[in-house]
């Protein structure tokens, strides 16, 4: 038998659960890594949160990384090695503009499409059967003009874990630009 496709009454709308998943998986992540998570109040500059990191990156001190997580659970985004999310104009602008003060990153979390199947735990372990995907923003390709959205192509080599949440945020430390 197939569990309920909605969440139980008087829960989450299952875009907000997705979302709340999102960045209970970035924190976990984020943790292992020894980075912080930075939070914010609104998105309106393409960013969920920013990634920050203590680290000494050789000419300074520390670094930051933002952020803009997705959540899907629908099979039809990936194809392939390729997870397909699109993102509206004014979005994929301002995580790929040039004179960002560092470079951006995506994060798309994919689950199961039963939300039952999202979590599972006893006293060993918590599991959760998910993964999330990244792409730095200065990979991204220009969009053309006129165009309303623009589709970013995620490999699915590109797995968020405590290993590449550090090279991202030292590739991000690499490549800012300094005003100074």
């Amino acid at each position: 038998m197939i569990a309920q496709a909605v969440p139980p009454r008087g829960t989450l709308p299952p875009t907000e659960m997705k979302q709340q998943m999102s960045y209970a998986y970035l924190y976990m992540v984020a943790a292992a890594a020894g980075l912080s998570v930075l939070e914010w109040r609104s998105d309106f500059d393409g960013v969920d949160t920013t990634l920050s990191s203590d680290a000494d990156f050789g000419d300074r001190r520390g670094h930051k990384l933002d952020v803009q997580l997705k959540c899907t659970s629908s099979p039809n985004f990936i194809s392939g090695n390729l997870l397909s999310h699109q993102l509206q104009r004014e979005r994929y602008l301002k995580l790929k503009e040039p004179k960002r003060y560092q470079i951006g990153m995506i994060a798309v979390l994919v689950l199961p499409e039963d939300w039952v199947d999202w979590l599972d735990q006893d006293e060993e372990r918590l599991l959760s059967r998910s993964c999330m995907y990244f792409s730095l923003t200065n990979s991204w390709d220009h969009i053309e003009e006129g165009a309303e959205s623009k589709v970013v192509h995620l490999s699915r080599d590109d797995v968020l874990n405590p290993e590449s949440i550090v090279a991202a945020v030292y590739k991000s430390a690499t490549e800012a630009r300094f005003p100074w």
